[in-house]
């Protein structure tokens, strides 16, 4: 062989190693399906920020009322949590949101209980979207167009309808990024290690951790969805296996809350509990009713010949018979956060923020008026300690001197 001139020695016989040449060919295939994968999920949550961050701008003063009409009326808890997460687009936001009011006092946590679970709800309404089998990715971005264009003309009491082009462009690039996805599980289906290991996820548990884990890593419920449709799509993942992995991400979900209320008060920790305990109980009743009752059969036969129809239709069950059978159980939610989370002694600080916590800024309508009230209270702390420092001149007073200096 290293005797060969010409074209044969520059191109050896192929045929010699075969396997070998079409390892390269795969691995090759595969690093290009990964960053596929990786540039879609990455577009998808910036679409999510941006549809989010749109939204909430659009809505802000509406958000702002809506929270103020918190009663102590469950059913009107719910029906709020819906519509703020239908807003916001995210239940994580939503609940990130809350440890933030809970936290500077703005609300109870009886009163974050029930929005909680509406927000459980509303987050169901993302998931709808991408089951349903429209381009619309192509219709947001043209119609995105078109409104940029006209705001460029348009007169100048028109312009504040702007503040709407970044919410129909980040649902388009959401669905730009969910395309890039499904395109690139499609060449994964022919890799056969690939579709041993999912294969091999024949254990409900075990299905379970997987989504919550998953879900965990990119802090996004939707976003670990819109990979496991297209995988589901492709036959790679049954259907029933799909629900469990569906429940786990439920639960995976949590942990922005959780992370979220790190350095807070004993209290607002207590409304990542209550989500937490609220996706736990819901994922145990369902494992047991998935194995006992073919659930996977019925929504199969309620929605055919459409597997990501069907991955949308548990999501809206899974949250909405929780809601129902936890709404009744909330003030029972509410003190067993209250066990599982001790009181840590820092609620009755006076020289840390009262009104207002970093996680407002996921609401600039209410972060606004509760930096004002903020900046009140600071005024009379200031304006007490400045009285008993002139009292103290007068007549001298060790306590009211020591009550200056703290």
């Amino acid at each position: 062989m290293y005797g060969l001139k010409g074209p044969d020695r520059i191109f050896p016989d192929q045929s010699d190693h075969p396997e070998d040449i079409k390892m390269e060919i795969g691995a090759s295939v595969i690093l290009t399906c990964i960053l596929e994968l990786l540039a879609g999920l990455g577009l998808f949550l910036y679409g999510m920020e941006t549809m989010s961050d749109g939204l909430e701008r659009v809505a802000g003063k509406q958000l702002k009322s809506l929270l103020g009409a918190v009663t102590k009326n469950r059913a009107t808890q719910v029906v709020l949590g819906f519509i703020i997460t239908v807003l916001m687009q995210s239940s994580s936001a939503t609940t990130v949101m809350l440890v933030g009011f809970v936290n500077a006092g703005i609300m109870q946590l009886s009163q974050a209980v029930g929005i909680i679970m509406g927000a459980n709800i509303g987050t169901t309404v993302t998931v709808l979207m991408m089951s349903v089998k429209l381009d619309f990715h192509i219709i947001f971005c043209f119609i995105g167009c078109i409104v940029l264009f006209l705001m460029m003309f348009a007169p100048k009491k028109f312009k504040g309808l702007g503040s709407v082009v970044p919410v129909i462009f980040g649902v388009g690039a959401l669905f730009i990024g969910m395309t890039f996805m499904s395109n690139a599980m499609k060449p994964l289906r022919d890799w056969q290690g690939f579709t041993n290991a999912l294969q091999a996820v024949n254990n409900p548990i075990v299905a379970v951790l997987i989504g919550a884990g998953i879900t965990a890593l990119i802090q996004s419920s939707a976003a670990s969805i819109a990979i496991l449709m297209p995988l589901a799509e492709l036959g790679l993942i049954d259907f029933q296996m799909c629900m469990f992995i569906l429940f786990g991400q439920n639960i995976g979900t949590c942990v922005t809350a959780v992370l979220a209320c790190i350095g807070t008060s004993a209290t607002s920790k207590r409304v990542a509990c209550v989500h937490l305990l609220f996706n736990v109980i819901g994922t145990v009743i369902f494992i047991i009713l998935a194995l006992i009752l073919p659930i996977h059969t019925w929504i199969q036969a309620a929605v055919p010949s459409n597997i990501s129809m069907q991955i949308s239709l548990t999501h809206i069950i899974f949250n909405s018979v929780t809601t129902v059978m936890l709404l009744p159980f909330a003030s029972v939610l509410e003190q067993l956060a209250c066990i599982l989370i001790r009181d840590d002694g820092t609620a009755g600080e006076a020289m840390k923020l009262k009104y207002f916590d970093q996680r407002m800024m996921n609401a600039p309508a209410v972060a606004a008026e509760q930096l004002f009230n903020e900046c009140k209270r600071m005024g009379n702390i200031a304006k007490a300690n400045f009285v008993r420092a002139i009292e103290c001149f007068d007549q001298w007073d060790d306590e009211k001197a020591e009550e200056s200096a703290e």
